[in-house]
């Protein structure tokens, strides 16, 4: 039994022998700034909220609270028949015990009238001051400071070398900017500052960083492989107004695949080649491993059960109970195909779409059906599943063997009745493209364009005529701004997400919670192509251009922009033995006419950073090749590079033989 690895965050830190729940104080969420600071000191007891179950991380710190928490900070309490009476309005209350033990240290001092004023906020730059002395950290205090610290500090401020030493440490979450010195210091301040400082003694640090605290705390770091064995990112999550990546922002824009569900109180959302797990407070809990799950093109919850499927692999059964994978399927189990799945449910049975066919199949048993002539159409390329209650339905993409088809399923006979051009009444009738179909609780609607893409048809089923009756007809433009007037409420037919749809893309995807949509932007980058070479220099071909980072760097850089590369599968990038020269081939297709249109190519030198690209465009006779299994003959092979000559040589399955002068001219391509 393969297990499922998922990641967590916050919701069980482990502090030494002891382990800190997620949301130990009510006003203290997982994604506040200060929470690990706060639980942990809050595990240990150096912190303490209030009688209500409220810590006020944003409350003001009084010196003598923030006394207790620095003498609490070092593992020491004072014997209170000790230390007291060390100032005129400190006596024996309970701070007493912690303000003598720091006056004693030399940590503190009172003020000029010989009072020590307990009840006073701590101003910033004192807070500072008395950390730096508390942790014995005052013997790296400079004469005086030259550099400059912040906008509105003063390097001849008694506070100076103090903040100084802070800064340099990253003791400070202020980085840049402003400090604002006279501001009073707040309690999710004052924690944050005394974490850091904790990890950086425990760690030997010179100062701190995030890597060093996870290792502190014990806790794994949530990454997002981009390729198995190559390199990783960290993400991290805000909320669900605002998710984006820190260490990998998008270096181009990518359609994901906007798939949720929602289990218990866990959000999954699918973004190839993962499936991310957040909590409903916007909170990146994990994400599949993959080297267990290899990789996601579509998933569907059916009950307790999250199913992943894999293009090309096979579909993972996973029990969100214990993250285990209890079962998978593939063509072993009769699926067969996997070419672009595409899951829906019903009931307690589960439907898989695929490029070739589709399939049933019965989670509790591990029985499948995979229905192939029983469809009783022709083409079957590209098998889309929408199902809602007992409401099942496939649409079969229009291309050069299939006019397209919606298609309802006949629970009874175990049938389908098919739906064509004609019975959609299209202005030209020999093809269907749906653009939308939706499967809600008041009906099943869809729209797609007719007339061409600037017209665009909206129709709902009728289950009495047996026939689809319009609902809206008119430009395009029109109809994707008032879009959602036109159809059922979003929750009727999508308990988690739907997709807004732009011409040819997704704009965007949005959630679901339960009162409200909140828009998701999750801008997980998915690159067509990824290269690395021999001294850690990373190059990815995104939909419009071309990157490169260093694996110290981690931020892309944009190192050329180019019009010709195709946004298909049939794009790939490749780098020279000596890694001079990075490469990308890329093809175009019309699968509606079933031709080739064009093909290009980018080369890029590394040592000069010239680039250049260029593409042949086909003649109509180009036609494509198909397998037995009506699968698309296609495939690069690896370019052979005639440095001698400044040549790459190129033959391309299914299309022909490429020649490409690496000075900047393509000049031979022969057709097989």
């Amino acid at each position: 039994m393969k297990k499922l690895l998922i990641a967590l965050m916050v919701s069980a830190f482990v502090f030494g022998s002891a382990v800190a729940s997620a949301g130990t104080f009510t006003d203290v969420s997982d994604y506040h700034d200060n929470f690990l600071a706060i639980e942990y000191l809050a595990d240990t007891g150096t912190l303490v909220g209030y009688g209500d179950g409220i810590f006020a991380p944003d409350g003001d710190i009084n010196r003598a609270e923030l006394m207790k928490v620095l003498v609490l900070g070092q593992g020491i309490e004072p014997d209170a028949s000790e230390y007291s009476n060390c100032y005129p309005d400190v006596a024996d209350e309970w701070f007493a015990p912690f303000v003598c033990y720091a006056t004693e240290q030399g940590w503190v001092d009172g003020y000029p009238d010989g009072t020590f004023k307990p009840g006073d906020n701590v101003k910033k730059v004192e807070a500072v001051k008395m950390l730096v002395n508390a942790r014995g950290l005052d013997g790296e205090l400079p004469e005086s400071v030259d550099e400059d610290l912040f906008g509105d500090t003063d390097n001849d401020a008694w506070y100076a070398p103090y903040l100084h030493v802070a800064k340099m440490m990253n003791l400070l979450e202020e980085t840049g900017g402003n400090f604002d010195p006279s501001d009073k210091m707040n309690r999710g301040g004052v924690a944050e500052q005394i974490f850091r400082t904790l990890v950086v003694e425990d760690m030997e640090l010179d100062e701190f960083d995030e890597d060093s605290r996870n290792e502190f705390l014990g806790i794994e770091e949530i990454v997002i492989s981009m390729e198995p064995g190559a390199f990783v990112y960290r993400v991290e999550v805000d909320d669900f107004e605002n998710m984006e990546l820190v260490d990998f922002p998008t270096a181009e824009e990518y359609y994901n695949w906007p798939k949720a569900a929602v289990w218990e109180d866990r959000l999954f959302y699918l973004s190839f080649p993962h499936v991310l797990e957040y909590s409903w407070s916007g909170e990146l809990l994990g994400y599949t491993d993959l080297d267990e799950v290899e990789c996601s093109t579509d998933m569907e919850l059916v009950g307790d059960d999250l199913f992943v499927a894999c293009r090309d692999v096979g579909i993972y059964q996973i029990d969100l109970n214990t993250n285990e994978v209890t079962d998978f399927y593939d063509s072993s189990d009769g699926l067969l195909s996997l070419q672009n799945p595409d899951l829906g449910h019903s009931g307690d049975v589960l439907w898989m779409g695929t490029f070739d066919g589709l399939a049933k199949i019965y989670p509790e048993t591990g029985e499948v059906v995979f229905y192939d002539d029983e469809l009783g159409v022709e083409g079957k390329l590209g098998t889309r599943v929408f199902a809602r209650g007992s409401e099942v339905w496939i649409t079969i993409t229009a291309n050069a063997y299939s006019p397209g088809y919606a298609m309802r399923y006949d629970y009874e006979n175990d049938s389908w009745d098919a739906y064509g051009p004609e019975d959609f009444k299209t202005e030209s009738t020999d093809r269907i493209d749906f653009n939308n179909f939706i499967v809600s609780d008041d009906g099943v609607y869809v729209t797609f364009q007719d007339g061409g893409p600037s017209k665009v048809m909206l129709k709902k089923f009728n289950p009495d005529t047996d026939a689809w009756d319009e609902i809206y007809f008119d430009a395009y433009t029109e109809f994707n701004e008032n879009f959602e007037s036109y159809l059922p409420a979003p929750e009727t037919y999508k308990s988690v997400v739907y997709e807004n749809w732009g011409y040819g893309q997704y704009v965007d995807a949005q959630i679901y919670d339960g009162d409200e949509w909140v828009t998701v932007d999750l801008d997980v980058y998915n690159f067509i192509d990824f290269v690395y070479d021999e001294v850690d220099k990373y190059y990815l071909l995104g939909s419009s251009a071309l990157y490169s980072f260093l694996e110290t760097d981690r931020l892309p850089e944009k190192i050329a922009d180019s019009v010709n590369i195709w946004t298909t599968n049939f794009s790939e990038l490749f780098i020279d033995e000596e890694n001079k020269y990075v490469v990308f081939f890329s093809a175009e297709m019309n699968e509606m006419m079933g031709t080739w249109t064009a093909m290009s190519v980018g080369v890029y030198d590394v040592d000069s950073g010239e680039f250049f690209d260029d593409y042949l465009e086909f003649d109509s006779d180009f036609a494509l090749e198909y397998d037995e299994d009506w699968n698309i003959v296609f495939n690069f092979g690896q370019p052979v590079f005639d440095y001698e000559n400044e040549m790459i040589y190129l033959s391309v399955e299914g299309i022909g033989d490429l020649e490409v002068d690496i000075e900047g001219e393509i000049f031979r391509f022969q057709n097989n």
